[in-house]
């Protein structure tokens, strides 16, 4: 008789978020119930004002379920019309319960934390004096560092505590960055909130991306198109600092740093031109858009890849 093999490899489900333009509160309540989901690292956001581009990334990105945010029909309308993505949840919120009945409908990081407290790689993370890193909510670079170093949902929200989660299954430091201070060099080095949404997680060898550029996004800390594209750019697994071009110069030890790290990541691969970094920026909301000088002044004259992004994007590329 023959025989079939089957090898079955499991993912975290997939959220594309729906928001409506302009709506940042939408946007920042997305990121932090990412950062709160095992996986949240690789979910989409779309914004259904610009239907075409929304409907492409929740193609592109394969989305398992398009849940809407905020309180407009619109977005309400956007997600119901995916007949095909059917809700696995007995309720509409993601987390459910109170007290010590509060828990996650899907894959959080409490899950993520149960897996692998008892591997040999828990004490290496450890070692790397993981951090929970706070900041005004007044600073230019708010939602950049709501994106890049993470934080949860408040606990009154959704009545669980992940930040004493964090801080307690890894001994992390808090650590509180000041209203305009520079960023230190060694703000990556240290595993953080934003981190953590993604670990032990790898891209499948069949998934194969044609514009894997990793390096710098360049654009507008107070446009919120700019912070969308960024966040999915990342979410299609691609490495990227946001550099804010009006604060450029607070980045002035974090961009060498940054370099580096991508330096590194990149030095194994074959093609000369595939290990350089890349400039994004988005097409759409840049005056000088076709000037790669104006954008390699921010981040350096080294050769780089220049690489914009906008609707199109997000037709598989």
């Amino acid at each position: 008789m023959d025989t079939v093999r089957v090898n079955i490899l499991y993912r975290p489900l997939r959220i594309c978020w729906a928001i409506k333009e302009g709506d940042h509160g939408a946007f920042r309540e997305a990121v932090r119930l990412n950062h709160a989901l095992w996986g949240g690292r690789f979910n989409p956001i779309a914004v259904v004002d610009r239907d075409k581009e929304a409907r492409a990334i929740v193609g592109a990105f394969r989305a398992d379920l398009v849940q809407p945010l905020g309180t407009g029909e619109d977005v309400k309308a956007f997600a119901a019309s995916f007949k095909h993505l059917i809700s696995p949840f007995l309720h509409d919120a993601l987390f459910v319960g109170q007290a010590d009945d509060a828990h996650a409908q899907v894959l959080d990081v409490h899950n993520a934390i149960v897996r692998s407290i008892d591997e040999p790689e828990w004490k290496q993370l450890k070692e790397r004096k993981p951090r929970i890193y706070t900041w005004s909510q007044d600073d230019p670079l708010a939602d950049i560092f709501l994106m890049q170093l993470g934080a949860y949902p408040a606990k009154e929200s959704i009545h669980l505590d992940y930040a004493a989660m964090f801080k307690n299954a890894l001994e992390a430091e808090e650590v509180t960055i000041n209203a305009g201070a520079n960023l230190a060099a060694d703000i990556f080095d240290h595993p953080s909130i934003a981190y953590f949404s993604r670990h032990r997680l790898q891209r499948h060898y069949s998934i194969r991306s044609y514009r894997d550029h990793h390096g710098f996004f360049v654009g507008d800390a107070a446009n919120l198109d700019d912070l969308v594209a960024f966040w999915n750019l990342r979410a299609a697994d691609i490495s990227l600092l946001f550099v804010d071009r009006a604060n450029a110069s607070r980045y002035a030890d974090a961009i060498p740093a940054w370099k580096k790290y991508v330096s590194a990541m990149l030095s194994g691969r074959r093609h000369k031109e595939d290990s350089k970094f890349a400039i994004w920026y988005r097409r759409q909301g840049f005056a000088d858009a076709g000037d790669a000088e104006a954008l390699r002044a921010t981040i350096g004259q080294e050769p780089c890849i220049i690489s914009g992004v906008d609707e199109v994007s997000w037709n598989g590329l």
